[in-house]
């Protein structure tokens, strides 16, 4: 069984362990505020412990998992992100919707916005008039794309872009685009940043070798720092 960076179940991970299936946690990254290395985390720390093997992603959770007293085989492997990315950067197909919306212009493509950001990107839509937005919600769900419309009102959706539909703000209203749309910009504004669990996925972006900005709150992503 593998699990992924974060993917801590207490139940799975018993059932697996009594059972003595291999059981591998790749890509995991640990913090000194985790529950792993609290008085009160001793549940954590017996998680850890149904691991038949974990990799990591660098050198200081090595340290913290072994501080932890983890007993299984652990080595550092590196971020699968970064791979993923790079695959993603040269496998790149033209998006002729995207094209055509923006004309040859400057671009801004914000991605995985959340209400903050769609306060602090209306203002910068006002005060740039000349500069194309395309804004790619974190949730397309209906009422989420409703409370993006509200605070962008000059949005074009995706879906009416489709049908010929032009302007100045592309609002997209389905997933799996992002990461293709981060090649048209000139300048990307990665989304959550402003929120309690912070910035999302700024690889996506970088890859792309354009500038990145974000909100204040990011120090949890080795990325981003």
């Amino acid at each position: 069984a593998i699990f992924i960076k974060y993917e801590f179940w207490y139940y799975y991970l018993t059932a697996l362990h009594s059972r003595k299936i291999p059981t591998l946690l790749i890509a995991a990254i640990f913090r000194k505020d985790q529950p792993f290395f609290k008085w009160y985390g001793q549940l954590h720390r017996k998680m850890l412990q149904t691991y038949s093997a974990i990799f990591v992603q660098n050198e200081n959770s090595l340290t913290l998992l072994h501080e932890a007293g983890y007993t299984g085989e652990a080595m550092i492997s590196g971020d699968s992100r970064f791979d993923r990315v790079a695959a993603i950067a040269t496998q790149f197909s033209p998006l002729s919707i995207i094209e055509n919306f923006i004309q040859d212009r400057t671009t801004i493509v914000a991605g995985s916005t959340w209400p903050k950001d769609h306060t602090i990107l209306q203002e910068l839509i006002q005060a740039f008039p000349n500069i194309c937005f395309i804004v790619a919600p974190h949730h397309v769900d209906a009422s989420s794309m409703q409370a993006a419309c509200k605070q962008i009102p000059e949005a074009v959706l995706y879906a009416d872009a489709e049908k010929g539909k032009t302007g100045r703000v592309l609002l997209i209203d389905r997933i799996g685009l992002l990461t293709k749309l981060y090649h048209y910009a000139d300048i990307t504004w990665i989304g959550g940043g402003f929120d309690k669990d912070g910035v999302h996925n700024v690889l996506e972006a970088a890859v792309y070798h354009k500038p990145v900005l974000f909100g204040p709150v990011y120090h949890k992503y080795a990325e981003a720092i």
